[in-house]
C-alpha cells in the first residue's frame, strides 16, 4: 500500500491510497472466505463456492466491499499517525490491471495552535465558610433527630410528627398500596399533600387525595394514627453523652464535625476544580479548524435527529428557528472538537494512561451514585460493552487531564455571599 497526501486545507486532508496487485487479491480472498463462512451457493458445499461465482453473485457489492476493506487497512495506517473525528469518505475510487488506487478525504484532529490555561480562574468557596456551615447543619440535623416528641389530641401542626398509614388506588380501582406505615416531620418547606393535608387534622383521622403521575390518576388515603409535638433540645455536654456519640463534650463534637467538614470540603474542591477546568477547556485552546468540518459535524447532528424523530422537539427549544439552532449546533461542535484534540495532545504529551484501577474507580462511582447498582454487576456491564467502556475511558482521561492543566490554572478563594454575576459584568466593561 502506497499513500499519497494530495491536498490539505487546514484539518481536511485528501489522500490517494495505492493497492498492488497482491493486497488486492489477499482483500478479495478475505471476502471470500467471509462470505463462504455466512452463506451457501446452490450447487456448492457450504465454504467451497468459487471466488469468480461470488464476484459473480454479488456484482458491484463485492467491488463496493472491497473498496471498504481497503481503505479501513489505510486509515489503520493514518490512524498511526493521527487521530481522525469522522470515517473517511471515499471520492474517487479506480481499478486497472488488478491495482486499485482509492481517494479519500478525512477530517483530522484539528492542530493545536495555542492554549492560554493561565488564564483560566476557578472560584471556590472559602474553606472556613464552608466548614462552619456544614458543623452547623450536621450540629441542627443531630438536634432534629433527638427532638423530644409528646402526644397531643390537638390537631396537628408544622413542625409537628406523625404517624400514618396510607393507601394508594389507581383509577382502575387497583390497589397499588395497601395500609403502609409511616412516619415524618411536618416541615414547612415541604410542599407534599400528603404534608399539607395533614396540618390541621387529629390522630383518628382521615385525609383523602387525588395525585396525577404521567397522566395517570391515583387516590391517597391516610390514616393518622399519633401526632407529637417535637421540642428541639438544647446543644449541651449533657445532650452529646445522651445520644450515644463516640466523643463526651460539645467541644469534641465540634472537633470530630471540623474534620468531616474539611475532608468534604477537600473531596468537593478537588472534583469542582476538575469539573470546572473540563468544562471550560475549549475557551482556552485555539485550533485549525475548517470550516467545512464544522459544516459537516452539524449537518450530520441534524440528521440524526431527523431520523430519531426528535427535529421537532429540538427546534422548539431554539423558538423553532433554523438559523438559530443551527448556529447553537455548530458552536457545540466546536467546542466539542477542541477539547477532543487538547485531550488527545496533552495524553499523548504526558504519556498518560486510564489503568485498570482508575476504570474500576469511575465505574464504581457510577454505579453507587448514578446507576444505583452493585459495583461488580457495574463492572461486568462495562467490561462486556465496548462503548460504554470507551466513553468510561474518555471520563478519566478527562479527569487527568484537568488535573495536569490545574497547575496552571489560578484558583480564588471567594465568600459564599459572592456576587459571581457583577464580576461578570466587570470584567468586560
Amino acid at each position: 500500500m502506497e499513500k499519497q497526501l494530495l491536498a490539505q486545507e487546514m484539518n481536511i486532508k485528501r489522500y490517494l491510497i495505492r493497492f498492488p496487485q497482491e493486497e488486492v487479491l489477499k482483500a478479495e480472498n478475505e471476502i471470500v472466505a467471509e462470505v463462504n463462512q455466512h452463506y451457501s451457493f446452490e450447487g456448492f458445499r457450504k465454504g467451497k463456492a468459487p471466488k469468480a461465482l461470488i464476484k459473480a453473485r454479488m456484482s458491484e457489492s463485492f467491488d463496493t466491499w472491497i473498496k471498504d476493506y481497503l481503505v479501513d487497512l489505510a486509515m489503520t495506517d493514518i490512524e498511526k499517525e493521527e487521530k481522525n473525528l469522522f470515517d473517511p469518505m471515499i471520492e474517487a475510487s479506480s481499478q486497472n490491471e488488478g491495482v486499485i488506487e482509492i481517494e479519500i478525504k478525512i477530517h483530522a484532529y484539528p492542530k493545536i495552535l495555542s492554549t492560554n490555561f493561565s488564564d483560566m480562574q476557578v472560584e471556590v468557596v472559602k474553606k472556613v465558610q464552608v466548614v462552619e456551615k456544614y458543623v452547623e447543619d450536621r450540629l441542627n440535623q443531630l438536634l432534629d433527630q433527638n427532638a423530644i416528641l409528646d402526644p397531643k389530641d390537638v390537631p396537628a401542626e408544622l413542625e409537628d410528627f406523625v404517624r400514618t398509614t396510607y393507601s394508594v388506588i389507581n383509577a382502575e380501582g387497583k390497589v397499588i398500596t395497601d395500609k403502609k406505615e409511616s412516619e415524618y416531620v411536618l416541615y414547612k418547606e415541604d410542599e407534599r399533600p400528603q404534608v399539607k393535608e395533614i396540618v390541621g387534622k387529629k390522630a383518628g383521622e382521615t385525609v383523602t387525595f387525588e395525585r396525577k403521575f404521567e397522566e395517570k390518576s391515583y387516590t391517597y388515603t391516610i390514616n393518622i394514627l399519633e401526632v407529637f409535638k417535637r421540642t428541639i433540645p438544647e446543644i449541651s455536654d449533657d445532650f452529646v453523652q445522651g445520644i450515644g456519640a463516640d466523643v463526651k463534650s460539645l467541644v469534641e463534637l465540634k472537633e470530630k464535625l471540623t474534620d468531616e467538614g474539611s475532608q468534604a470540603y477537600e473531596n468537593w474542591k478537588n472534583d469542582y476544580i476538575k469539573n470546572y477546568i473540563v468544562g471550560e477547556l475549549a475557551n482556552y485552546v485555539e485550533v485549525e479548524l475548517s470550516d467545512e468540518t464544522i459544516d459537516f459535524y452539524a449537518q450530520r447532528y441534524i440528521d440524526s435527529l431527523k431520523k430519531e424523530n426528535k427535529y421537532e422537539e429540538e427546534l422548539g427549544k431554539h423558538e423553532n428557528d433554523e438559523t438559530k439552532m443551527l448556529e447553537e449546533v455548530k458552536k457545540s461542535s466546536v467546542k466539542w472538537i477542541k477539547e477532543l484534540a487538547v485531550v488527545d495532545s496533552i495524553v499523548k504529551q504526558k504519556e498518560i494512561k486510564a489503568e485498570k484501577e482508575d476504570i474500576d474507580s469511575a465505574i464504581t462511582s457510577l454505579a453507587q451514585n448514578v446507576w444505583y447498582m452493585q459495583p461488580e454487576r457495574a463492572k461486568e456491564m462495562v467490561y462486556s460493552n465496548q462503548k460504554l467502556m470507551n466513553e468510561i475511558v474518555w471520563e478519566v482521561l478527562r479527569g487527568k487531564v484537568a488535573y495536569e492543566i490545574s497547575s496552571e490554572v489560578k484558583i480564588v478563594e471567594i465568600d459564599k455571599d459572592h456576587d459571581h454575576e457583577h464580576d461578570h459584568e466587570h470584567n468586560h466593561e
